[in-house]
């Protein structure tokens, strides 16, 4: 695998390059498990053997679990609707004795010891000097146990206590490494001149080492590096063949960063809100959410385009701007003197990650390989119907109660939202849209569109027109956003 960055070909799976220490795949979350799904138990105590490989596999996203059955509060849609290591110390050994041992003083031959409470005489000749540390078995740039790299010998009294580093496991994220040699970890991306262990002299009995390895310093895993993607970006929104307003609302907003001609960075921020049509204001509801959440991250992107955030920190960024158009939502309702309401669901596209929120049951959807699936969760009586087991997903679109809703913007102040993580690579694409697209078109007929359409703003187009076709009975919006490979600008 090659690094965009410096070109060395890496091993096939690394996620960092081993020999600048840029990330080459970006993960939500990564996590060392075993076969059974727990997580694997830490490593062995240092030892001459190497470590045997952990698995490793990439956390998909995951979003909290939806009632099995919704609140009360439903609200319709209404009719639409790890040193170096010391020698061990010398054993000094006696001949075998037939009789008791005697006591002596440092420094008397045992037969100069006198009877039971006699003082031993004091020595004639010069005071034995104080013992000192014997000189070191290994030198700066041996290996210990085949393993360990002396760094530094340190000598302290009786004791030789050695700087190492470990040649075959990386202790900040403890996994093998591919080549010992290598400045950083191709897994994690630590530098790996900056792991230092001590090693005490003694733990080291004959070409093993026995005993644990304590930390001198241990940087922490590299914070992700966002890959450098091209987004191509295409929307579109109708009102459908029923309703002549359409109450929803989107925005779409794309930032890239081409330094001596390189792409260096991207983000984008998509935001689809469906204003509630038996609501009063549907329209205005959306347009409020769009307006808050833009006001909200709008100013964030560019600094999160060109250095990683942690996942959480971006999670809880989301669920504030969410917060705040909720907000928006309800003082604008009591000002009017209306009841209004929107759903909503926006991406937050940093690097080669997208970071999604979600209230309502408008969608987001993630297609690669030709294959679509549904990313965000529906917070809809019937979806919570699917969860618990009690109808189809097919059933969906022709129930009852398809269009009652038990979470949306502007019913009340507390609310809970969806986040979720979705990585993105070269050819994969977001598709966001409300439910006048999905409900008509349904996900098969979306992914055979998007299987067909390499262009964005073609599969927008063609995608409104299929659900017109299917009888356009609500309003109908759409943002397909397409992740390519960023070369050269």
């Amino acid at each position: 695998m090659e690094c965009p960055i410096c070109h060395f070909h890496n091993r096939i799976g690394a996620r960092f390059c081993q020999q600048c220490g840029q990330q080459l795949m970006a993960t939500s979350a990564v996590a060392t498990t075993a076969a059974d799904g727990a997580p694997s138990p830490p490593p062995p105590a240092a030892t001459a053997a190497a470590p045997a490989p952990a698995a490793e596999a990439a956390a998909p996203p995951t979003s909290p679990p939806a009632p099995a059955l919704p609140p009360d509060d439903i609200t319709p849609r209404a009719a639409e609707t790890v040193v170096a290591v010391a020698a061990p110390e010398p054993v000094a050994t006696t001949a075998p004795s037939n009789g008791p041992p005697e006591a002596t003083s440092p420094g008397v031959p045992p037969h100069a010891a006198g009877a039971a409470g006699a003082l031993a005489p004091e020595p004639s000749g010069p005071a034995t000097p104080a013992p000192t540390a014997e000189p070191s078995a290994f030198q700066v740039g041996a290996t210990i146990a085949g393993r360990y790299l002396v760094l530094e010998v340190q000598a302290h009294d009786l004791q030789t206590q050695y700087v190492v580093r470990d040649r075959q496991l990386c202790h900040a994220c403890q996994q093998p490494l591919a080549n010992p040699d290598d400045p950083f970890c191709d897994n994690c991306g630590a530098a790996l001149a900056e792991q230092k262990l001590l090693l005490d002299g003694s733990a080291v009995q004959g070409d093993q080492v026995v005993s644990e390895l304590s930390p001198v310093s241990l940087p922490a895993p590299a914070a992700p590096v966002p890959r450098p993607l091209r987004l191509a970006v295409a929307a579109r929104t109708h009102p459908g063949r029923v309703r002549e307003l359409n109450e929803d609302s989107l925005s779409t907003l794309t930032l890239s960063l081409v330094f001596e001609t390189q792409w260096q960075g991207c983000g984008g921020l998509y935001v689809v809100a469906d204003g509630m049509g038996g609501h009063d204001g549907g329209e205005v509801a959306s347009r409020l959410a769009v307006q808050a959440i833009n006001a909200a991250l709008v100013p964030t992107i560019p600094s999160l385009a060109a250095a990683a955030a942690p996942a959480e920190e971006l999670a809880a960024l989301l669920t504030r701007a969410v917060l705040a158009a909720n907000q928006s939502i309800l003082d604008a309702g009591q000002v009017r003197g209306s009841d209004m309401g929107s759903t909503v669901t926006l991406a937050l596209v940093v690097g080669d990650t997208a970071h999604i929120a979600n209230v309502g049951d408008s969608r987001t959807y993630h297609w690669s390989g030709n294959l679509l699936r549904r990313v965000t969760d529906d917070h809809s009586l019937v979806w919570s119907l699917v969860r618990a087991g009690q109808i189809t997903e097919d059933e969906i679109y022709s129930h009852d109660m398809r269009n009652y809703i038990y979470r949306n913007l502007g019913a009340k102040p507390a609310l809970d939202v969806d986040t979720f993580i979705q990585p993105l690579a070269p050819g994969d694409r977001l598709l966001l849209c409300s439910d006048g697209l999905w409900e008509m078109v349904r996900s098969e007929g979306i992914e055979t569109v998007l299987n067909a359409t390499p262009d964005p703003q073609a599969a927008c187009d063609l995608l409104i027109e299929h659900a017109n076709q299917a009888g356009g009975e609500d309003n109908i919006t759409v943002i397909v956003v397409q992740a390519n490979e960023a070369g050269r600008g």
